[in-house]
């Protein structure tokens, strides 16, 4: 009896293994492979921000009342000037690796200013004051990107419309002032972070500091008679910026996953 158990054993243990080996293999799928963003493309966006800086008043060519070794004397002393700005950028990206390259352009309204009185031996009384209209910068970009995550340095050239008023009580009016266009340069850098999601993956928000560099202008050149007694003599005027923004851009894109993300 028990010879035959075993052998109904192993018959049976036998047949399971042979219907087992009949099946076929069993495979799992592997699992989806996530994709990092890719920054290639072309965008719109807006920017809002602060502005503040330093300016400085220089005489120049000195006529009229004026003591005679004035001209290479300071009219004012250095002060500063602030306000805020807001308006549109554009650019286009290309990314290789983690390696993202771009240019990008703006402009801005901006309402900063800034004042200050003469100085000795010029008429205290006397003030100036300075405001920027608009700023523009035309800058190249060069960032290293983890994803959606953006961190950037930027350089090139920077462009201000200016006005230089001078307040002067014998002045018919009170007040004359000049306009000029500023060009320097421009540095600064960032981050920028693209927001996931179906409706917002082409949207980018970023934050930002530039420096700005407008060297010295020359105002009311030549000197500018207005009155009998009174002349506006020519002053040179340095200028700086220092910005901080945000802003928001939507990006254009070309092109497909750069890599894989595990």
């Amino acid at each position: 009896m028990i010879r035959l158990v075993v052998a109904v054993s192993i018959l049976t243990a036998s047949a399971v293994s042979a219907s087992a080996a009949d099946l076929p293999a069993a495979y799992s799928k592997a699992p989806p492979v996530a994709r990092a963003y890719n920054w290639s493309g072309c965008y719109i966006g807006a920017e809002a921000g602060g502005a503040w800086g330093r300016s400085g008043i220089e005489a120049v060519t000195v006529i009229g009342n004026a003591p005679p070794a004035a001209p290479g004397l300071p009219f004012t002393n250095d002060f500063s000037l602030s306000g805020a700005l807001v308006g549109g950028t554009t650019g286009c990206n290309y990314q290789t690796g983690n390696w993202v390259f771009g240019t990008e352009g703006d402009v801005s309204w901006t309402d900063k200013s800034g004042a200050a009185n003469n100085i000795a031996p010029f008429n205290q009384a006397d003030s100036n004051l300075l405001r920027e209209h608009w700023f523009d910068t035309v800058r190249g970009r060069i960032g290293y990107a983890r994803d959606r995550l953006l961190i950037y340095g930027t350089a090139g050239a920077a462009f201000a419309s200016t006005n230089l008023q001078f307040f002067d009580n014998r002045i018919p009016g009170g007040s004359v002032s000049d306009s000029r266009t500023r060009s320097g340069w421009v540095v600064g850098g960032g981050v920028e972070y693209a927001l996931p999601g179906t409706f917002l993956d082409n949207l980018s928000v970023k934050a930002e500091y530039l420096h700005a560099d407008f060297g010295s202008r020359n105002y009311f050149d030549p000197p500018l008679a207005v009155a009998a007694i009174t002349v506006v003599n020519t002053r040179k005027t340095t200028l700086t910026d220092d910005i901080v923004r945000v802003g928001l851009n939507y990006r254009f894109g070309w092109g497909g996953p750069v890599m894989a993300k595990y």
